[in-house]
């Protein structure tokens, strides 16, 4: 039947990109956030491949759930379980490294950087560009509270208006690691407040390390 069809093409989609996250997740020549950025680099070389026409076929259609079999529903929520539990493994192994504070909740952040991520596929597909992409992914690095005395340095914040890099450096003034831990440079924290306010944060940190105007 046309139903068992859709859903075999569901689990035949979601075993085809688990194991292309297992092998940028799982790589242990680079550290665990590392990974994750390889990750995010590879699939945005994927849409440019394709000139930004193509996107996630398990973002797709749950986009047109409404229109689909029930049954559906459940194998696509399962399927973007599973790659956020790949994603949370790797967050829990850059916490085990040193990379990522221990008191951050990765089930959550994983589930934060899937909800980002095919939003930002989404407008990627209609805007047939990668700000989208960018945009989201450097915030979302940028926002990770990184353990004491150290600092995830993505490379760069690249959209439409700026480029800034951020840094491990810290203001002077602010409290010291043994107070409070450090964090990078501006960087919003992943926490119970707005959205707008982490980016404000951000803003703010970059404005004083001298990126931005």
């Amino acid at each position: 039947s046309k139903e068992a069809f859709g859903l075999a093409l569901i689990d035949g989609y979601g075993e085809f990109f688990a194991r292309k996250l297992d092998r940028h997740l799982r790589n242990p020549a680079l550290s665990p956030l590392q990974r994750l950025h390889a990750f995010v680099q590879d699939a945005q070389s994927g849409m440019a491949r394709f000139a930004y026409r193509r996107g996630c076929l398990i973002g797709n259609l749950g986009q047109e759930m409404a229109a689909l079999p029930e049954s559906f529903r459940t194998r696509l929520i399962a399927t973007f379980e599973d790659w956020q539990r790949r994603v949370a493994e790797c967050l829990v192994e850059a916490q085990a490294s040193g990379q990522l504070a221990m008191d951050v909740d990765t089930q959550r952040v994983a589930a934060f950087f899937w909800i980002g991520w095919e939003g930002a596929v989404l407008h990627a597909k209609l805007e047939q560009g990668p700000a989208p992409l960018e945009t989201f992914a450097a915030l979302f690095f940028a926002g990770l509270p990184v353990s004491c005395g150290r600092a995830w340095a993505w490379p760069a914040i690249r959209s439409h208006e700026f480029i800034a890099v951020i840094t491990s450096e810290v203001p002077p003034t602010r409290p010291s690691c043994s107070r409070k831990r450090r964090r990078v440079v501006g960087a919003p924290v992943l926490a119970e407040v707005g959205f707008f306010v982490r980016i404000q944060k951000l803003l703010r940190g970059m404005r004083w390390s001298g990126v931005m105007p």
